[in-house]
């Protein structure tokens, strides 16, 4: 099959959205599938395609500052794709924020099959995309019948959001990396857990210097858009009042438009040095085994692609939440998280007794923290695209 992916941001600006794309297209290419990314190009001086794990990725025009305008990409992208009109099967479009309607309902006139991946930060405005699909369903179909467009999530709980509304939203799954779910460094396979960790926290210190981690010091990671939606403030402050010698590191790795704000309060708080923002990795497997902890702070991220992989090398996931766990969320989902549901200031504490209790990974591994991750491989993401794509094709008039 022939796959067009569509997200102005890929690399180097990284973050979830971007992550299960690359994931995704990697393991479709591996497949025998035929995978292209069209995203954007911010700078001059950057290549206008380039290969990207094995997929070719093509740099469509970007007007700077970034993002400002959406005019010269997708003008650059519907001129392509109209002289592509039957070269892929299915676009797919993983857009953070709200989707482009305009653009896919241009892309679906053109004949595209259109799958709309939404991320879990659209969910304030879901009312919004609601109205704004059923418009390019009302205005598609009558042209080519059901199923030419097809909303899809990678969060169990926002698939569960749109079906309530009635959207014809579906679950395709986020996964694991094949290659994530055994160590990558032939050497760690024959030592224990903490060896395996020092010996991935001095191959980090060696390939870059900010990246250096003490004998003695925990790594704590935070993956993914860094917006006050995030609660990351928390977390900051948090790190202010913890009871521990020395104090963990935190590597926040994403990008988004709070960083600044949190790096101020990290200085107010005199936790500047114990706390790094936006680093960027093609593979954060090589973080995830350095890794004594994972920070999660948003429920509908539960089957994130990093809470997935921090499952899958068995890293322990602390969380805090401002709101109950719905009751009837699968119990795989949550298998392995260490919920805070208290009062924020015991979060410290809550945090320092998992980082000193040497038992706590170990009771984390009892709970079957990585039994879900395994259960969602990206070949069983793959595969439920390409049914979905299927799906699309049988409908069709």
């Amino acid at each position: 099959m022939r796959f067009a992916f569509v997200t102005r941001r890929f690399w180097p600006l990284m973050n979830e959205p971007e992550y299960a794309a690359a994931d995704l297209a990697e393991a479709l290419q591996l497949q025998g599938h035929e995978v292209t990314v069209f995203s954007s190009r911010l700078f001059p001086a950057w290549p206008s395609s380039f290969s990207f794990r094995n997929c070719t990725v093509l740099r469509l025009p970007e007007k700077f500052p970034a993002f400002r305008t959406k005019q010269p990409f997708e003008r650059a992208l519907i001129k392509l794709l109209r002289n592509r009109q039957h070269q892929f099967d299915a676009l797919v479009f993983f857009q953070p924020g709200t989707p482009p309607w305009e653009l896919i309902e241009q892309a679906a006139w053109l004949g595209h099959r259109c799958i709309i991946r939404l991320d879990p930060a659209e969910i304030e405005s879901i009312e919004t995309c609601q109205e704004a699909f059923s418009d390019i369903m009302d205005s598609v179909d009558k042209k080519f019948g059901p199923d030419h467009c097809r909303l899809v999530t990678g969060s169990y709980l926002l698939a569960k959001g749109l079906n309530q509304l009635g959207m014809p939203g579906g679950w395709l799954p986020n996964g694991v990396r094949e290659v994530s779910n055994r160590l990558s460094q032939p050497s760690l396979m024959d030592v224990s857990i903490p060896e395996q960790k020092q010996l991935a926290k001095e191959s980090l210190a060696k390939s870059h210097p900010l990246l250096r981690i003490k004998p003695k010091e925990k790594l704590v990671v935070f993956a993914g858009p860094m917006t006050t939606g995030q609660r990351l403030d928390r977390w900051i402050r948090c790190w202010s009042k913890l009871d521990i010698v020395p104090i963990p590191k935190l590597w926040m790795i994403g990008d988004g438009n709070y960083q600044q704000q949190l790096w101020d309060l990290a200085i107010e708080l005199g936790v500047e040095n114990h706390v790094i923002f936006g680093t960027i990795f093609d593979d954060l497997s090589c973080i995830f085994q350095a890794a004594d902890a994972f920070l999660l702070s948003d429920p509908l991220r539960i089957d994130s692609p990093f809470s997935l992989l921090a499952q899958s090398l068995r890293v322990p996931i602390i969380a805090s939440f401002d709101e109950p766990i719905q009751d009837d969320v699968p119990q795989e989902l949550l298998e392995g998280i260490l919920v805070h549901q208290h009062d924020p200031s015991s979060l410290s504490d809550f945090v320092a007794e998992i980082l000193n209790d040497p038992l706590a990974s170990q009771e984390y591994l009892k709970m079957g923290g990585h039994k879900f991750a395994n259960l969602h491989t990206m070949s069983e993401c793959t595969r439920r695209l390409v049914e979905l794509v299927n799906e699309m094709k049988s409908a069709a008039p």
